[in-house]
């Protein structure tokens, strides 16, 4: 694994890793929901009471299910996501989180791409909340 924090001027900063993981199981097939490629790239921001982030995380595809006679995977794909927090107090703040912003579509595929198996589209979700500790 790679990992770099990048602190920049004025309460911005960038964060990126790259994980390689390559694994099979001791009958031989892949080993389930195992990506052999994944990364994130993000920045961010944090100054005062704001803070703020968007990043890209990507997962090569993997295996979902093997048998004898066939596999499922699921193709790569990646997320854009964000989250913005301001803190109103010193115990309370609220957080507007988005997921998935490109809207990438889950695919699934047989033994190779072209046995669709199914397609989902997740849609692009997004979450309003507030926290307070005690």
């Amino acid at each position: 694994m790679l990992a770099w924090d990048q602190a920049l001027p004025y309460g911005f900063g960038l964060q990126t890793n790259f994980m390689v993981a390559d694994g099979t199981a001791s009958d031989g097939h892949p080993v389930l929901d195992n990506s052999k490629y994944t990364y994130n790239l993000g920045g961010y921001y944090q100054h005062g009471p704001i803070s703020a982030n968007v990043d890209y995380s990507y997962r090569s595809h993997y295996y979902a299910a093997v048998s004898e006679s066939s596999s499922e995977f699921v193709a790569g794909a990646g997320a854009l996501n964000l989250q913005v927090t301001y803190n109103l107090m010193r115990d309370l703040s609220v957080t507007f989180a988005a997921r998935n912003l490109a809207d990438a579509l889950v695919k699934e595929y047989g033994n190779n791409l072209s046995q669709p198996v199914a397609i989902y589209n997740n849609g692009r979700q997004y979450y309003l909340t507030a926290e307070y500790k005690f």
